[in-house]
This record gives structure tokens, sequence and C-alpha cells, in this order.
């Protein structure tokens, strides 16, 4: 177990024999994430700040945009500032919920795992976003299962 930092208890990764390991991981995926922000539609568009970042970037055409987002659309399918403007808007109003310390080419780097309303993401220097999760406990296994070789290379 690694050990996690800024949080009240640590959470405890199940042990799996590989191919078990590999089933959970996709029944995982099915429902807890990685998803994309669209899955997130309906909570994003009835938050505050979302609502003001549209309305103050869309204007009269607000109201459709958040409906847009509201129905779970594809967005890939809609206006990309759309999809922008929502992503930066999430990302920079989000609170650390947790962080792993990791060893890399490099050195030392954190793995945080960000939130924002109800959704979580893992934030990890030099690694693309992966999706989005439903829980905190789901970002963190993900975030314990992709990055098992920097985080034993810290220990």
């Amino acid at each position: 177990m690694h050990q996690l930092l800024d949080l009240p208890a640590p959470f405890v990764r199940k042990n799996c024999a590989p191919q078990a390991l590999s089933e959970w991981i996709n029944g995982m995926t099915q429902s807890s994430g990685p998803h994309k922000l669209a899955y997130f539609g309906a909570m994003l568009s009835s938050h505050d700040i979302i609502q003001s970042a549209i309305k103050n970037e869309f204007g009269c055409h607000a109201k459709d945009n958040l409906e847009i987002l509201r129905r779970s659309e594809d967005l890939a399918c809609k206006d990309e500032s759309l999809v922008d403007l929502v992503e930066e808007s999430v990302h920079c109003n989000a609170e650390l919920a947790g962080s792993l310390a990791a060893w890399g080419d490099y050195g030392e780097f954190a793995i945080n795992l960000m939130r924002f309303g109800n959704m979580y993401w893992i934030d990890a220097s030099d690694f693309d976003n992966i999706g989005y999760f439903c829980t905190f406990e789901s970002a963190l296994e993900y975030a314990e299962l992709n990055y098992e070789p920097f985080l034993t290379a810290y220990k």
C-alpha cells in the first residue's frame, strides 16, 4: 500500500491475480470511470461557476449551451469553445482532494487527486488527463494501479 498524503485515512487497494485484476479494472472503468467530461454534464450545468463562465462567454446563447451541457450530449460534436471553456473552468476552480508521492526520471513528483463538484480526476506532471471519476476512491484506486511503477520507485 502507498502512503496517501494530506488525507485522513489511507485507501487500501485490492490484491488480485493478474487476470482478476484485468477483469476488475474493466468493470471499474465501466461504472466509476474514467469518464469523458460530458458524463458530468448535468452536474456541471447546474454549478454556479460553470453557469457564470458560460453566460460571460456566450451571452445570449448561454441558455442553449447550458442545455447542451445539461443533456450531456457528445460535446465533441459541438463547438469546441464550449468544451474548452467548461474544462478550463473546472480545472481552474478545482480543489486538491489528495496527493500521492511518486518518483520518476527527474526525481520526486506528486500525483494529485483533484475535485470539482462531484467529479474527480488525476493530475500528474507529464501525463495526459485520462478522464474523470465519480468518487475519490475510484480516482485513487485508478491512480494507484495506473502509476504503480512511480509509486513503488518512491519507496
